[in-house]
């Protein structure tokens, strides 16, 4: 009888496909979380900060040469306003779902998760690790909304391209993104993950 022979652990690791179709769902989920804050905010009539309806400003304005009636602008920057606001604030607190848990629910749907790269169950600080290199740009967006932090969102748009190119290390041979190589992680089916004892 022949030894069983287990695959190399990188053969095990997940690839670009199904990482960015959980992303996907990821992404769908949030929309429609912020859709649901913009509702919410309309329909509560609350108003939205000063200096998100400045972000939207150009958006307004063609929307006035346009000929749209005022009071439609005034809704669709209390909606667009709530939106762009749940957006942000979901932007950082939706992925500490994966930072404490290892998985996110585009993850959980698909059954994948993150571990250690060698297939062990991650514990939850090196969880959060992966969670501050991953999302950085995030953190920095929402923080260059603080008058004195300003320059934090050219820094984050940076950020973010490096973040974006950095996932397509997932293609080569390891199957691991920049941000996995940094944080010391790698994303499994979560059958394939071992738990420490």
């Amino acid at each position: 009888m022949e030894p069983s022979v287990s695959p190399p652990i990188e053969y095990l690791r997940i690839g670009f496909g199904r990482r960015f179709l959980a992303y996907a769902i990821d992404i769908l989920i949030m929309l429609t979380l912020a859709v649901a804050v913009g509702i919410i905010i309309v329909a509560a009539k609350i108003t939205v900060p000063q200096f998100i309806v400045d972000e939207l400003t150009d958006l307004f304005q063609l929307y006035n040469a346009l000929g749209i009636d005022a009071g439609a602008i005034r809704f669709m920057e209390t909606m667009f306003g709530g939106m762009f606001l749940g957006s942000l604030v979901l932007g950082v607190l939706y992925p500490l779902i994966e930072g404490f848990t290892g998985a996110s629910p585009g993850k959980r749907i698909l059954d994948i998760c993150v571990a250690t790269p060698d297939g062990y169950q991650a514990t939850v600080q090196t969880l959060l690790r992966r969670y501050v290199v991953k999302d950085l740009g995030k953190i920095m967006q929402l923080l260059s909304f603080v008058p004195t932090l300003g320059l934090l969102n050219g820094i984050s748009s940076l950020y973010d391209l490096i973040f974006i190119v950095g996932c397509f290390f997932v293609i080569g041979t390891n199957r691991m993104a920049l941000h996995d190589m940094i944080a010391q992680t790698a994303v499994f089916h979560k059958l394939d993950v071992q738990s420490r004892s």
